[in-house]
């Protein structure tokens, strides 16, 4: 019977001592949920919105840029070459423009082409081989800005670079003109670096590229006929509704957008907030056309002025939705990696770009003492749940003793010499401290 008894306690010893190396290994954390919702504010972000179009002769346009402008369409016009090369002067006019993007607080939009008025057609290049020695001319520059090139409408061809009308499709079969686009598109994915994405004038033009063998996940939409008609202007080849289905499983960058010629059905803000998910439109042409803005204007949608909705809208719009921070532990072991469990909402049209990184700033004494990358930030679109996250913080006795702060810095990777965390991403929530280009969503003393 003895024997029996010391075989029981030596079983309860054991069981007393795995119950505390499981809690010692395992500890309990006790969680404090915190639920945030998106306010209404506008936010001037980087790398969305409203665009000002500036010729690249005026500089002084760009030194006066309104600081709430975060995209520039470059318009580079080379009209004066339609038979030579580009001289070293008209590159060195194109590289000083680019060298003020940090400065100021911008990307660019960049659009080369041979002329920018109703003229432009009389000046047409009808040589491919001089847009590809132009092309080749400007590559080395934009690659030395690309920290500042948001993206590269393709150009070149037809007046404002608009693919159409041109002496280059003149006379040309439909499959002479396709053998026309392809190359000018891939003389463009060749020379320019390939984090650049290149914008191209209708979806057709980039499934033609696709079904000749061009890799086509580089290149986004500028569609200069937004809403203005059934076809936009003929910018949809085929049905509508078809085409930009097409178009939503094809794109992959939010570098998408364009320009609304005119007041149509198709412009009503409802119809247009549907199709610019659909399309991940990212900027718009801030003063064409003032007849659609002005209609914006005096709508209202979603309960608020339909314009300003639309704006706020325009690229990514990130906001915190739920946080799960740990506050106890239980038993204490130094150090403890515990999960941090956060959701990341995107309610605006597009994703942000991959250049975009994020991480959890952990702060402590007034100082930041753990940066932790936040996986895969440029995936976060408007679908449910798709901002759900997790990472593991480091939580010792002196943080849950002396108190600790936690933030969500989000930045361009790329940019290294912006003043003020220009390039950094503000959330919207009214429930955070934004300060130093850190959200700050929580302080535990």
């Amino acid at each position: 019977m003895a024997k029996i008894k010391s075989v029981f306690y030596a079983l309860i010893i054991i069981f007393v001592l795995i119950t505390i190396l499981i809690c010692v290994i395992f500890p309990k954390v006790s969680y404090k949920k915190m639920v945030f919702v998106e306010n209404k504010a506008y936010l001037n972000n980087p790398s969305r919105g409203f665009y000002k179009q500036i010729s690249s002769t005026k500089l002084k346009s760009l030194e006066e840029l309104d600081e709430n402008i975060r995209l520039v369409l470059l318009e580079y016009s080379i009209v004066d070459f339609k038979e030579t090369a580009l001289s070293e002067e008209k590159l060195a006019e194109l590289e000083t423009f680019l060298s003020m993007g940090e400065k100021k607080g911008v990307k660019f939009i960049f659009r080369a082409a041979y002329g920018f008025t109703s003229e432009s057609d009389e000046n047409d290049v009808d040589d491919i081989e001089i847009v590809k020695t132009h092309i080749k001319q400007i590559a080395p520059i934009i690659n030395k800005y690309s920290n500042v090139i948001y993206c590269v409408q393709a150009g070149f061809i037809g007046p404002w670079g608009e693919w159409h009308s041109s002496l280059l499709f003149k006379d040309k079969s439909d499959e002479e003109q396709i053998i026309v686009r392809n190359t000018v598109i891939e003389t463009l994915l060749q020379e320019i670096d390939s984090d650049v994405p290149i914008g191209i004038r209708r979806p057709s033009f980039i499934i033609d590229a696709k079904n000749n063998g061009i890799d086509v996940s580089r290149l986004g939409v500028h569609n200069d006929g937004l809403f203005a008609s059934e076809s936009d202007l003929g910018t949809y080849k085929e049905k509508r509704e078809t085409e930009i289905n097409q178009w939503n499983k094809m794109v992959s960058v939010p570098t998408n957008g364009g320009e609304m010629p005119a007041v149509s059905e198709w412009s009503k803000p409802e119809r247009v907030n549907a199709e610019m998910y659909k399309m991940k439109i990212s900027y718009l042409n801030a003063f064409y056309n003032k007849e659609v803005l002005e209609d914006w204007n005096k709508n209202i949608f979603m309960g608020e002025n339909a314009l300003k909705y639309i704006e706020k809208h325009l690229g990514y719009r990130l906001s915190l939705s739920e946080i799960s921070v740990p506050e106890t532990i239980f038993p204490l072991l130094y150090p403890h990696y515990v999960p941090l469990e956060f959701e990341l909402v995107n309610s605006g049209y597009a994703t942000i770009e991959s250049c975009y990184k994020a991480e959890i700033i952990v702060k402590t004494n007034g100082e930041i003492t753990q940066e932790i990358a936040i996986t895969e930030i440029d995936k976060i679109d408007s679908s449910p749940h798709s901002g759900k996250r997790k990472v593991k913080i480091k939580i010792n006795q002196d943080m849950l003793d002396e108190g600790f702060e936690l933030g969500v810095k989000i930045y361009d990777t790329t940019v290294q010499n912006a003043p003020d965390y220009l390039y950094n991403v503000k959330l919207a929530n009214d429930d955070i401290i934004y300060e130093n280009g850190i959200n700050y969503f929580y302080k535990s003393k």
